[in-house]
């Protein structure tokens, strides 16, 4: 039932990759970076959480690793613990699955930057492009191995930790398969990495011991805590299921109305609420609520869910070839107005569902005809 029901959090990605893309992004990367107002400045009340998510929209990239986690759980995790893919098949697929459209994006962003560089009389737009910072971003590894982010295309650090989760999951899987070990075992990469965020090693640079490291595989963990328990309590949960929900929604009005009288102040570390609580609650609702799950099956949110990689992965790179087209141009667009936002929204999902159709799934279907032959 729950491997069924994980369709419906693609809707999720979608909407997180959206949120990340067109309302964080473009207000820090976009608009006020040249002194202009962000469209919804001046939004209120239940209408004001847009401005909030364009200040706060960094922390799905957390729900990212969440939902990683989670599928993880899904798709690998027995295959793991019963040696039916070694370590080396695993990350192959891995690295086949993310590494071409983060080297192509890399390399787009790499030619704009040296364009950019060129025609501003050698300011960079956003990331200095030069072969180090290339060639560290190209493998892989720009963030969370040996260094705190030399990123060409900012959004490839996910995928730079992504592929730490991946490593530590993999031995974790194999560890308590072989030992016989209790699932809490799983919680342990969890408390290790709240343990690193409130030392002074969260500011450190070493391999795994960063704080970009600590924030993605503590939210990966989280993932495969909450599927784990889901799978393995799936038949009290769907025999207690009314009450259950009711309780989730409970959480979460009391969280907003906490939030509402006694504002933001009141959670204390406002990603950790979001990652240990909201989330989960969340995510438990579209699983498990008919209502939200059949919404989030919808034919439309699911292909928002289909081309989410490329809307985050590749939202910088539209926006700095905006800024050339301006240039080009010798026309400044208007960011601080609503209209161009949806307007330049609308053209990025096209242009990422165009890449997704042409570029990316093309690439997947020759590595996995090539990846058969091979078997």
């Amino acid at each position: 039932m729950l491997k069924e029901r994980m369709k419906a959090l693609n809707f999720l990605k979608g909407i997180s990759a959206i949120i990340i893309a067109y309302f964080y992004h473009y207000r820090n990367d976009f608009a006020i970076n040249i002194g202009k107002n962000y469209p919804y400045e001046n939004l209120q009340g239940i209408f004001g959480g847009i401005k909030w998510w364009s200040i706060k929209g960094w922390m799905l990239t957390d729900l990212f690793f969440v939902l990683s986690g989670m599928t993880f759980v899904i798709a690998y995790k027995n295959k793991i613990a019963l040696g039916k893919i070694s370590f080396h098949d695993f990350m192959l697929n891995r690295v086949k699955r993310l590494f071409p459209m983060m080297v192509i994006s890399t390399i787009t962003m790499t030619i704009m930057e040296y364009i950019y560089y060129i025609c501003s009389g050698g300011v960079w737009w956003l990331s200095e492009a030069n072969i180090w910072n290339v060639f560290i971003s190209i493998i892989g590894m720009p963030t969370g191995w040996f260094n705190m982010g030399c990123i060409i295309n900012m959004p490839i650090w996910y995928i730079s930790i992504l592929f730490q989760c991946y490593i530590i999951a993999y031995i974790f899987v194999r560890i308590i398969n072989r030992c016989k070990c209790s699932n809490w075992l799983w919680c342990i990469p969890i408390i290790f990495y709240l343990s690193v965020e409130y030392s002074a090693l969260a500011n450190s640079n070493f391999l795994l011991i960063n704080q970009f490291t600590a924030r993605g595989i503590k939210a990966f963990f989280i993932g495969i805590v909450l599927t784990v328990l889901l799978e393995k309590y799936e038949a009290w949960i769907v025999k207690n299921l009314k009450p259950i929900l009711i309780g989730v929604y409970s959480v979460l009005l009391l969280i907003y109305a906490l939030f509402k009288a006694f504002g933001e102040g009141i959670f204390g570390n406002v990603l950790y609420v979001f990652v240990f609580i909201i989330f989960p609650c969340v995510i438990f609702l579209f699983l498990y609520s008919n209502f939200w799950n059949r919404l989030a099956c919808f034919r439309g949110f699911q292909f928002l869910g289909k081309v989410s990689f490329e809307m985050y992965l590749w939202n910088l790179p539209i926006q700095l070839a905006t800024f050339l087209l301006s240039d080009f141009l010798s026309y400044e667009f208007p960011y601080e107005n609503a209209w161009f936002l949806i307007a330049h929204m609308i053209i990025s999902i096209i242009i990422s569902s165009i890449i997704y159709y042409l570029v990316e799934k093309p690439i997947q279907n020759k590595l996995t005809v090539k990846r058969n032959l091979q078997m």
